[in-house]
Order: structure tokens, then C-alpha cells, then sequence
């Protein structure tokens, strides 16, 4: 199809969150290199920014007709990748919270395998492999190249999801991106592995919640009022992330599917918040 292995990667992934949360409007942060200029070329040092890769899934199309959708808009990314992405939440006046990622709480990134040791005159440098305790996003795919192969792994908000629903999502994941690369003519409906769960709603959960059809209108408005109360007004997207912060702090508690919750104050946002966080 004459693009990279980046795109097939990300329209599989595309695809599965699309399945997972019932969007078509799916928007992925992804690092990128930023080091167009060649005077930067070769200089040492971090110059990589972020970049929203917004793609849109409706249609039931070919795998093959969304890797289209998805070399454009990727290629589209690489045109602004000097763009700050600090400057493009600024331009776009989001309502800003530390309990959730701006934009999208979905990311993606493709790595390569780091050369094991480097060797100058005098000099031998190796890597050192860390370990992450901690996400900044809800779930990240980060995909790794290796001689002859690939491995994936997902970070994930424990506050969020458990192991297990993890590891049952990273297996959907592999088996459509085996399906999209053995029949690229199949439909998304097609790539599919079975009916799951929602990635937004609690390990476990069937049918369509309350918070999934609220997260499903905060996806297709995320700019219009949710809620109103005398002078205090909330988007949909402002909604959902102070829902989904006491959600994580319900969670931090020990709060879970089939726990009790009570809630106590007076008609207005707080109490919706509150609603809404224990429904996620």
C-alpha cells in the first residue's frame, strides 16, 4: 500500500479502540521524532513532541480503505510536527485537569530496539532497562521492532482496569491486526473477536451502561453543555473528566463493580460529578 509500518500498526489499533468504545471518532497522542531540520540532525538531545492523530471510522470500510484514512492523517501530523503540543491545547481552550490526559486518554508509539552496547575509543556505553510504575495516559500501545519480530505492551491506569481485562484487550489487539494483514479487504466489523466489554466501563460490564451512552455523547459533543446550575456551567468534556477523576478516587479507596456508594449534597454539579464518577 506503499506507506509505513507505523500506519498499519495505528489503524489496527484504531480499529480495536473504535470496537472497544464504541466510537467511530477516534483520536490517538502519539510521539514524533521532530527532526525535520537538517542542522538538528545530528545534534544530541530530546527534541520529540506529541501529535493528535484523529481518525474517523465510520462506514464500516475495508482495512485497506482505513490505512488511506490513516497515512493522510498521519501524514497530515508529519507536516506540523514543530508545532508545540502545549501550543495546540492552548489555541484549542480545553478545560485543563491533572486526573486526566489532555485531548485523548488513548496513546500509541512504535519503538525501535536500543543497540545493546555502543562502543567509542574509550569508551562503551549499554542500556539500562527501566521500570515503569506509572502511566500518563488511560492505556498506551507501545510497540517495539526487533530483529525479526515485534513485542507490544500496554500501560495502564490500574485505577481504571485490571490485569486480566488488560491482557484479554492486548490479545484482541494481535488477533486483528493478524486478521487486517491476512485480508486487508475485511471490514472492521469483520476484524472483530468477539462482542467486549467497553474500554470505558468497569472490567466485567455488559450491555450499555449509563456512562457509556454518557461518554458516547461527550464523544460526539465534547464542546456543549452538559449541565447547568445557576452560574456554574460544565461541557461534556469537563463533565467526564471530573466524573473520571473521583471515579480514580473511588477506586484509590477500594471502590469497585457491585460496591455501595452514598452520596450526600444539594442539587448542582457536584452531586452529577459524583453520579456519574460512581457509575464509571
Amino acid at each position: 500500500e506503499g506507506t509505513t509500518l507505523f500506519v498499519v500498526v495505528l489503524a489496527a489499533w484504531q480499529a480495536v479502540v473504535s470496537q472497544w468504545t464504541g466510537c467511530e471518532d477516534v483520536t490517538v497522542i502519539a510521539p514524533i521524532a521532530n527532526r525535520e531540520r537538517p542542522e538538528v540532525a545530528e545534534m544530541i538531545g530530546c527534541f520529540v513532541n506529541l501529535v493528535a492523530l484523529r481518525t474517523r471510522l465510520e462506514g464500516d470500510p475495508r482495512f485497506r480503505e482505513l490505512l488511506e484514512r490513516v497515512k493522510d492523517v498521519v501524514r497530515g501530523a508529519q507536516l506540523h510536527q514543530e508545532l508545540p503540543f502545549e501550543m495546540v491545547l492552548k489555541e484549542l481552550e480545553l478545560d485543563r485537569t491533572l486526573t486526566r490526559p489532555p485531548l485523548s486518554p488513548i496513546a500509541f508509539a512504535l519503538e525501535r530496539a536500543p543497540v545493546a552496547t555502543i562502543r567509542w575509543p574509550d569508551v562503551e556505553l549499554s542500556a539500562v532497562e527501566l521500570d515503569t510504575t506509572t502511566s500518563k495516559t488511560d492505556v498506551a500501545l507501545i510497540m517495539c521492532e526487533h530483529d525479526g519480530g515485534m513485542t507490544a505492551r500496554l500501560e495502564y491506569n490500574r485505577d481504571l482496569f485490571d490485569a486480566d481485562t488488560i491482557a484479554r484487550r492486548l490479545r484482541e489487539f494481535v488477533t486483528c491486526l493478524e486478521r487486517a494483514v491476512t485480508d486487508p479487504e475485511r471490514r472492521l466489523s469483520e476484524l472483530r473477536t468477539r462482542p467486549s466489554a467497553p474500554l470505558a466501563g468497569p472490567a466485567g460490564a455488559c450491555g450499555e451502561t449509563v456512562w457509556e451512552r454518557f461518554l458516547a455523547q461527550a464523544a460526539r459533543t465534547p464542546e456543549a453543555v452538559a449541565v447547568r446550575a445557576g452560574t456554574e456551567v460544565l461541557t461534556y468534556r469537563a463533565l467526564a473528566a471530573r466524573a473520571a477523576g473521583i471515579a480514580a478516587a473511588l477506586a484509590a479507596r477500594g471502590v469497585g463493580p457491585g460496591a455501595i456508594v452514598g452520596v450526600w449534597g444539594e442539587r448542582g454539579v457536584g452531586l452529577l460529578s459524583a453520579m456519574l464518577g460512581i457509575f464509571r
